[in-house]
């Protein structure tokens, strides 16, 4: 009786669920933004739940093109997905991180326009959320660093070694520079303007997580790589 290779098999189930996730995701966030547009031109939705939906419907479209170019580059290779479970949870991680710095600038983002708004006494309840969202996905990305998120924790065992430790060491180094060069900015801008500084320091904030994230991915990516 012939023998089955359990882990081509696992590789060729791996390959074909990475395969479909991109484009599915890239769809449904496309279809979410439709709505949140329609939405909005029909007067059916505050445009401050629009934005927050616009949002959600960019990251998931991130995502889906970060999967597409992952399943593409893994055929343009000719390398069969990891399929350990510590090489899956490794590459699942760098995945991860590497798309998780857009959505934490795209809030970011949205969370500057909340905060105007806010200080300008027009405000709602959905701006205070939109605040507290961006400043969550602040957070987002060093969790991930530290190993700290659900997921992380869940696969400590597998994914805690002395590479990841020095990964993490190297990643803080861009985003700890990032951090103190954006405050040291919104300090100058405050003297002038208090009002703007306090409105960019959310921003100010994702961008130096997401250069540590970004600086993460790349080191974890490049190690599998050299493997």
């Amino acid at each position: 009786m012939p023998e089955v290779d359990m882990s081509d098999a696992n590789g060729r189930r791996t390959r074909r669920r990475v395969g479909k996730t991109g484009p599915f995701l890239l769809a449904l966030g496309g279809l979410t933004l439709g709505l949140c547009v329609l939405g909005v031109v029909e007067g059916r939705l505050e445009d401050r739940l629009a934005g927050i939906g616009a949002g959600v419907s960019i990251g998931l479209m991130i995502l889906g093109l970060v999967g597409i170019w992952r399943g593409r580059s893994e055929r343009a290779a000719g390398r069969s997905l990891p399929t350990s479970a510590r090489d899956r949870a490794i590459r699942d991680r760098a995945w991860m991180a590497s798309f998780i710095p857009f959505s934490m600038i795209v809030f970011g983002g949205l969370s500057v326009m909340a905060i105007g708004d806010l200080q300008a006494g027009t405000g709602d309840i959905g701006d205070g959320l939109m605040v507290g969202v961006g400043l969550l996905y602040g957070w987002l990305g060093p969790l991930i660093i530290m190993g700290w998120d659900g997921k992380s924790l869940k696969n400590r065992r597998l994914l805690e070694d002395e590479l990841t430790r020095h990964h993490r060491a190297r990643a803080v180094i861009p985003g700890f520079i990032a951090l103190l060069s954006l405050m040291t900015g919104l300090v100058v801008i405050g003297l002038w303007r208090a009002d703007l500084a306090v409105r960019l320091g959310p921003l100010a904030i994702s961008v130096a997580g997401a250069a540590a994230t970004l600086r993460f991915a790349h080191l974890e990516r490049q190690a599998d790589a050299g493997d």
